[in-house]
């Protein structure tokens, strides 16, 4: 009987732990894919076989070559700036992804 309540007791104590620790997980990354989000305009090249894919970050967003439609952790749906084509890119065919933060003429950093 003393050991039917000892080994409930630490059931429910595992099980709580478990649920509690289950909230507490890192948010999963994308790795080579973390910069870019839904809706998106970027710019896609094809250098040596294998794509470039260029973000450009500024205060007014700019039309570029392409649009992310979805990103996943092994691929990312690119749609041309004209809406005709799709480009499904497998991370295996990534060469790189290039983020340059721009700012306007005339703003410095430093006051």
């Amino acid at each position: 009987m003393k050991n039917t309540r000892c080994l409930s007791f630490f059931a429910v104590l595992l099980s709580c732990l478990a649920v509690g620790l289950a909230g507490f997980a890192p948010p999963p990354s994308r790795g080579v894919f973390a910069e870019l989000r839904p809706g998106q305009a970027v710019r896609l090249e094809q250098l040596a076989g294998r794509w470039r894919i260029d973000v450009l970050k500024m205060d007014k967003p700019l039309e570029l070559s392409h649009t992310v439609i979805e990103v996943g952790s092994n691929f990312i749906v690119l749609e041309d700036i004209t809406g005709l084509q799709q480009v499904h890119v497998p991370l295996t065919a990534v060469l790189a992804v290039v983020t340059t933060r721009l700012q306007p003429l005339g703003q410095t950093d430093n006051p």
